[in-house]
């Protein structure tokens, strides 16, 4: 992906070392950004390990279809995105996020958005 010009490459990096380790080099041809699931927590070795190995940020993402907004209370969110900006990374919430989440994840000034789009999403979309 890099090679192709991709200014973003996302890395389910999880909370495994050797993943994080391994997409390092990348870092150097392209933003990485690490995807975390909200299910494993939030641990701040691991924001600091891709801190650490030259990542551009991290999304905080849910496994299994959840909403972000059904595991973590917008509280937890807010000190993730606060923990991830301390490390001098972008912040980003995915998860399958619908569109009356919005309003409130803007609140918290992510950097990034994340959304997974359909027809219907990107119809709601270009009513708002």
């Amino acid at each position: 992906m890099a090679d192709a010009g991709a200014e973003y490459i996302r890395v389910l990096s999880r909370q495994s070392q050797d993943i994080i380790e391994a997409a390092s080099p990348l870092t150097r041809r392209a933003n990485v950004l690490g995807i975390m699931l909200a299910e494993d927590g939030t641990e701040e070795s691991t924001i600091a390990s891709m801190e650490a190995n030259g990542f551009a940020g991290v999304i905080l993402n849910t496994g299994g279809g959840r909403n972000l907004l059904d595991v973590l209370d917008i509280a937890a969110l807010a000190d993730f995105i606060d923990l991830v900006r301390a490390h001098g990374m972008m912040a980003g919430l995915g998860g399958a996020l619908e569109l009356p989440d919005v309003p409130r994840l803007l609140l918290l000034d992510p950097d990034i958005l994340a959304f997974r789009f359909d027809a219907a999403t990107i119809d709601g979309i270009r009513a708002l």
